[in-house]
C-alpha cells in the first residue's frame, strides 16, 4: 500500500500527486515506486520552481514532455 498513489508531495496534504507512467528509476534496493521517489526526492526540491506559476507549470510539463 506504501507504493500505491496518490502520494503526498513534500509533506504538503493539499498537494498530491498520481502519474500512470516512469516518473524517477529507483536506486537499487529502494523498495519505492517511481512515482513516490517523485513525489518524496524530486518534486519537493522545487526543480521546476513553484508549480502555482505558469513558469514551474511549463517547465515540468517540458520535463514530462506533455508540452507536445
Amino acid at each position: 500500500m506504501e507504493n500505491c498513489h496518490p502520494f503526498v508531495v513534500g509533506g504538503d496534504p493539499r498537494t498530491v500527486l498520481a502519474h500512470n507512467g516512469i516518473l524517477a528509476h529507483p536506486s537499487s534496493g529502494d523498495p519505492r515506486s517511481d512515482r513516490r521517489i517523485a513525489a518524496e526526492d524530486l518534486l519537493p526540491r522545487r526543480p521546476f520552481g513553484s508549480l502555482d506559476s505558469w513558469a514551474g507549470h511549463e517547465r515540468l510539463e517540458r520535463w514530462l514532455g506533455t508540452d507536445r
